[in-house]
């Protein structure tokens, strides 16, 4: 499990770098059940990482662009502000799951 949750890590961390690079002024808040993306400090939340044992589960607003439908839709019964889920099991998914992310940060102010 502790490998695991190294993966999970250094998996979270190149998330992280790629969402910097498309988005410099990324701010990480993080609490104690996930951590959210922000674009400034003021920023509204545009992006929530929960790392799992074997994933990075992602809740984000839907994608506008179709070509960024990665993931699948939560329930209306959910009341958060983001609408999306998308998951992140290994490296060779982060370039999708950053596009879909980056669709979601430019949907808030």
């Amino acid at each position: 499990m502790k490998d695991k949750a190294f993966e999970m890590q250094d998996l979270y961390s190149q998330l992280y770098e790629k969402v910097k690079k498309e988005i410099p002024e990324l701010i990480e808040w993080p609490t104690t059940v996930y951590i959210s993306f922000r674009k400034g400090k003021e920023g509204t939340n545009f992006a929530e990482v929960r790392l799992q044992r074997s994933q990075l589960k992602i809740s984000i607003r839907k994608p506008m662009n179709p070509e960024n439908l990665i993931g699948e839709p939560l329930p209306d019964s959910y009341t958060w502000s983001t609408n999306y889920i998308v998951k992140c099991k290994r490296s060779s998914e982060l370039d999708a799951v950053v596009k879909a992310i980056v669709d979601s940060a430019y949907q808030v102010d």
